[in-house]
């Protein structure tokens, strides 16, 4: 590869001594290729003339290694409104790859283009037909006026007052490794055992302070609403004299004690 680019400037440094005038035995000698003005200096050179109308040194374009795209447009579009729609119901998918996008569009368009060519075209559009979102829909009749006033927190919180937000995390693996970690050392990375041992589950409860940032969390054998009214009385006491906000979602041990 090294042999191929001293080779490849060699060449390049005779059309340049060519195109600003210099004499073939001048340039023969610059590119040290005795045929270098039959295989390389036409194309080189037309590709100057080409784009400047003159042969200059300062653009030098080699007009037959332009990579030309083969793929009509009217299938790009094909592949990019097919991605944008759910797979049909005879395909028996849920979601496109890329290998089955290129499947779809050989049978139903009878053109053959790379799975390669349709994930550079996602990547290009930002498409992501892998990816899955989630919604829910709310029984509560004043779910819009709630929201609002969450948002409205959120967003513009009274001068001074503290919002936290809180939630849980339930049946965490309480687990150990069965031997101590090995730090790391020079030139090797930290180790640990690959089994370990059980201790049970844990739930985690933790508050987060809005307008700073900063999480307080208690882990807790159980959750009930005893577990969670101590986590709260704990959070809120942090921030004596002044107005809190608790926002909180539907959680079973909350409901009890509101």
């Amino acid at each position: 590869m090294h042999v191929c680019m001293v080779k490849a400037f060699h060449i390049l440094d005779g059309v340049l001594e060519y195109s600003v005038g210099c004499g073939t035995l001048k340039a023969s000698r610059k590119s040290r290729s005795r045929n270098w003005r039959g295989c390389h200096a036409p194309r080189w050179i037309t590709g100057c003339i080409a784009t400047t109308g003159k042969e200059s040194p300062d653009f030098l374009i080699d007009p037959t290694r332009r990579r030309v795209s083969k793929v009509p447009a009217g299938i790009r579009s094909r592949i990019l409104a097919a991605t944008r729609m759910s797979p049909p119901a005879d395909t028996g998918l849920s979601h496109w790859s890329s290998r089955e996008m290129a499947a779809f569009i050989k049978r139903t368009e009878d053109v053959s283009v790379s799975h390669n060519y349709v994930a550079k075209l996602w990547r290009e559009t930002g498409l992501k037909p892998h990816r899955i979102g989630t919604f829910k829909v709310s029984k509560d009749p004043a779910f819009a006026e709630k929201v609002a006033d969450v948002v409205g927190l959120y967003l513009d919180p009274p001068g001074g007052a503290v919002i936290l937000s809180m939630d849980e995390k339930t049946q965490i693996q309480a687990l150990d490794r069965t031997q101590p970690m090995l730090p790391i050392t020079f030139d090797a990375t930290e180790k640990r055992t690959h089994d370990y041992r059980r201790n049970g589950t844990t739930n985690l409860f933790a508050a987060l302070n809005v307008g700073t940032g900063e999480v307080f969390g208690e882990c807790m054998p159980t959750r009930n609403g005893d577990d969670f009214l101590s986590f709260l009385k704990k959070a809120v006491k942090r921030h004596t004299g002044k107005e809190i906000h608790v926002v909180l979602d539907n959680l079973s041990p909350t409901l009890p004690r509101r």
